[in-house]
């Protein structure tokens, strides 16, 4: 139902009109609109009502009850079990702190001098996350790309500083950045009143508010509606207005730019930068790196046509796979692919003698980064009772999610489960079995090299996504817990042709950046 839901959201916004397409319904977004999943309940119940007798459903809101009321004249039991009752408290919570956030920021941004950028230079813009002060560090663009760049005089990395990282390490990145010659900050070219107006948001969101049309003949307006007005995903939201005027103001200062790069997850904030950059700088190339593998359970990565149309998204993806340029056009046949160097993998083609694993009782958990699925990850294998089999259990953490936010969501973590403090490599080559989440590149990389990896099944795309990439071997898919130790044998594994998943970088794809 996937083509179906994204052609329906497409239909029923507005076009060119950034505060709709940053909205929660128009992202897609699962982890903050559960639109797509009340489609998919709707339409399973109209299949399994016809097949077995239905007594009881469990559903998270009333609306969600009395729409099933409503549609499917069921004589069955709904039971209702509501989120929180503070949810107007956190709702007026999570305003304050973005707002707090963001103003101390921008406040932080204006001390020090103003980076000068000569108006007569063709420049190149990045956009970036940073994780470390030190910015010649970048898990995104990788080091071979951060060496080149800082030999130019015309290239800029702009880093995007989110609510996440925490205030402190955002005031020592505004600092640093204003030191390195190749680190532009938007905040310099943003003023007090675009501060405002992207706050202002929350306001202007009611002109969105109206009648939309059914899918599949259910009225799902109300729901919408909620989701419009809901602040989960606002510091997106604030920092996509944020990059528009970026770029706004750039042009009014007759910066010139030719080549703008967008690291793109189809996220709200990407959506601001493409809609800013595509708009002020027409010219332009236009492109969004997607330096990350193929997650299709993340439907929202995937651009639609309307997007494309309202030019939210890059004329241009550049993939670091061939194998997952068709992928990238589900939802729209329209945006142009290229394949880019997977700058962040580049240690796939070193000439070095592979470890093999060391004969052990390690298990090893690949987190993906993902809030809800690696605590659904790490309750899978909790739920396998694993560790009760002499099995010492490592867990290795997303550079961006660290595991004490896991461990908050989790009742009780059994004594054998640790946190490893090796680095990815060695914490895969000190363990003899590998427990991994689809939602991270990483499990590509290890199944690609000849890897077996053990894939719990939480999500109906864990077995889809192999398929879609033609990937049979090194890998197995378990959907029961209980039946984990059955696997923990050792299994015959391939190598695939990595260049496939993993386009060596080369002189030449390198000027794709420069």
């Amino acid at each position: 139902m996937r083509i179906k839901f994204c052609k329906w959201i497409d239909n029923i916004g507005f076009k060119n009109n950034l505060d709709w397409w940053i909205s929660i319904p128009a992202s897609r977004n699962a982890h903050y609109s559960n639109l797509f999943h009340y489609f998919c309940v709707i339409e399973s119940i109209k299949e399994v009502k016809k097949k077995v007798k239905i007594e009881k459903i469990i559903v998270s809101s009333n609306d969600f009850a009395n729409l099933i009321k409503k549609n499917l004249k069921l004589k069955v039991t709904i039971i209702v079990k509501t989120k929180s009752v503070f949810f107007l408290l956190e709702n007026f919570f999570i305003i304050f702190k973005n707002l707090t956030f963001y103003t101390i920021i921008y406040l932080f941004s204006k001390l020090g001098l103003k980076k000068k950028i000569s108006d007569k230079k063709k420049l190149v813009l990045i956009d970036t996350f940073v994780n470390d002060s030190d910015l010649n560090k970048n898990r995104y663009y990788g080091k071979n790309l951060i060496s080149i760049i800082n030999k130019e005089d015309n290239i800029f990395f702009v880093p995007t500083l989110y609510m996440g990282m925490g205030l402190l390490k955002a005031l020592k990145i505004i600092y640093f950045s204003k030191k390195n010659k190749n680190y532009l900050l938007r905040e310099d070219y943003l003023t007090f009143g675009d501060i405002i107006k992207s706050y202002l948001l929350i306001y202007r969101r009611k002109n969105l508010i109206k009648t939309y049309a059914k899918l599949n003949k259910i009225d799902f307006s109300k729901f919408i509606k909620k989701e419009i007005n809901l602040n989960d995903n606002l510091a997106s939201q604030i920092l996509a207005w944020q990059n528009f005027f970026f770029f706004k103001n750039l042009k009014k200062s007759e910066i010139k730019l030719t080549k703008i790069i967008n690291w793109f997850e189809n996220q709200s904030l990407d959506k601001g930068w493409n809609y800013g950059s595509r708009s002020f700088y027409p010219n332009a190339t236009s492109y969004g790196y997607q330096g990350f593998t193929f997650f299709p359970q993340y439907m929202n990565q995937i651009p639609t046509q309307g997007e494309y149309n309202s030019k939210v998204v890059p004329d241009t993806i550049l993939s670091i796979g061939k194998i997952y340029n068709k992928a990238n056009k589900e939802f729209c046949k329209k945006i142009k692919i290229k394949t880019a160097p997977a700058l962040n993998h580049t240690y796939l083609y070193d000439k070095i003698n592979k470890k093999k694993f060391k004969e052990n009782k390690n298990i090893l958990i690949v987190l993906g980064g993902y809030l809800d699925d690696d605590i659904n990850l790490i309750m899978w294998v909790i739920k396998s009772n694993i560790h009760k089999k002499e099995f010492k259990i490592i867990i290795q953490e997303h550079p961006i999610l660290k595991f004490d936010l896991l461990k908050e969501n989790i009742k009780i973590i059994p004594k054998e489960f640790e946190v490893s403090t090796k680095n990815f490599n060695d914490s895969v080559n000190n363990s003899q079995f590998l427990i991994c989440s689809t939602t991270t590149t990483a499990t590509i990389e290890l199944i690609i090299q000849g890897k077996f990896c053990i894939i719990p099944q939480l999500n109906p795309f864990d077995v889809i996504t192999f398929k879609r990439l033609k990937m049979y071997n090194n890998y197995k898919v378990i959907a029961n817990p209980l039946k984990l130790s059955k696997f923990l044998l050792k299994q015959k594994t391939i190598t695939y042709h990595k260049e496939n998943f993993f386009t060596k970088l080369t002189k030449k794809n390198i000027k794709l950046f420069l």
